[in-house]
């Protein structure tokens, strides 16, 4: 369904009227990320309950492609998990709602930044870090 719109310079457009599915992607990912921090954090909790999945699982990968998290216990990892999911969840449903405050809006978005910092490097395989340090050097050698 298109919709017609006339501007006030007598200019005329046709503009989708409503977007849906992927092509409408700012619209529902905010959504999605709180989604997928209440989801982690939950996950987080059935492990630490259960003892099954992430991180007992690491036990039968190699030490050398373990996370940072997954090397010092699955105590540590579950509390990283559920410390990081609950309060990104509770940040992002915050900034949905929308917050008047000029100050707390700014405060939110560099927690969340740093959040996904600390998430990056503890969180991911130490020799996919590894390789990705090189990336700077390879690129100065190979395109000097």
């Amino acid at each position: 369904m298109k919709t017609v719109i006339a501007g006030s310079n007598e200019m005329t457009g046709v503009m989708p009227a409503r977007g849906g599915g992927i092509h409408n992607w700012q619209r529902w990912t905010p959504y999605a990320a709180v989604a997928w921090s209440f989801i982690y954090a939950a996950l987080g909790v059935y492990w630490a309950v259960s003892g099954r999945g992430f991180p007992n699982d690491l036990k039968l990968v190699s030490d050398d492609s373990m996370s940072v998290v997954g090397q010092l216990g699955p105590v540590v990892a579950w509390t990283v998990v559920i410390a990081a999911g609950f309060p990104a969840a509770v940040m992002g449903t915050v900034m949905l709602r929308g917050s008047r405050s000029r100050v707390l809006r700014p405060l939110l978005i560099t927690a969340g930044v740093l959040l996904a910092g600390i998430l990056l490097l503890l969180m991911t395989d130490l020799s996919m870090l590894a390789m990705l340090g090189y990336i700077p050097f390879i690129n100065w050698v190979c395109f000097k």
